[in-house]
């Protein structure tokens, strides 16, 4: 369930499917090229596949993050494989260290392909680095209007993390400073909630409601 630390709040993820914040489909979170995504979270260890987040709700996938023991993959299903980049351990980063991890996608990069870049920051978004270099999807991409919710962990079916959520944050631009305030879609931040919040208003200008289930 979600919890609390010495260092703030945060949304625990117990390593079984449907615990997570979600929000629900709106204009504002459905995105036709570009955008980013970028989580908050510390996993418990680096096994197996783990969802962090995603618009993936059969049969309405759209897109998802997540994590193939230290390899940081983002897919679009029906599409391509999981677009993969360089491995976090790569980068000295270790199990349970909290980071902060981004994504983003220039769906049309002006030469019939797509650009996508992953990002990485281990002090609370201070500086960032990139994480391996540009992958190209190798044709543009359009992504599916899906009217799945935006979940920050695993539904049923999907891969479930262990581990820490502290926030998750979407951009309807390509943003490569997560501390920016400009196009944020949503906001989720955990690190001000009570350990057994069921629900809140998330912290972008589009004030989406957060529900939080857990089994």
């Amino acid at each position: 369930m979600g919890g609390r630390s010495s260092g703030g709040g945060f949304f625990r993820w117990p390593g079984t499917v449907n615990n997570f914040p979600a929000i629900p489909d709106a204009p504002e979170n459905s995105f036709a090229e570009d955008f980013s995504a970028w989580v908050e979270f510390s996993v418990d260890a680096f096994s197996g596949a783990q969802r962090i987040i995603g618009k993936d709700e059969s049969p309405q996938r759209s897109w998802y993050f997540r994590l193939s023991g230290s390899v940081v993959q983002f897919a679009i299903p029906g599409v391509a494989s999981p677009f993969a980049t360089a491995n976090l351990d790569s980068v000295g980063i270790v199990a349970g260290q909290r980071i902060w991890l981004g994504v983003t996608i220039d769906g049309d990069n002006d030469a019939a392909d797509s650009d996508i870049n992953f990002y990485y920051s281990v002090d609370r978004g201070a500086t960032i680095n990139q994480l391996g270099s540009t992958v190209n999807a190798g044709s543009v991409i359009a992504f599916v209007d899906s009217t799945a919710r935006i979940i920050c962990g695993a539904a049923t079916g999907h891969n479930p993390p262990t581990g820490n959520l502290y926030q998750a944050k979407l951009f309807n631009s390509i943003e490569s400073d997560v501390l920016s305030t400009s196009n944020v879609a949503m906001h989720i931040d955990m690190r001000t909630q009570p350990i057994n919040v069921t629900s809140f208003t998330e912290s972008s200008p589009n004030e989406a409601t957060v529900t939080v289930t857990r089994t």
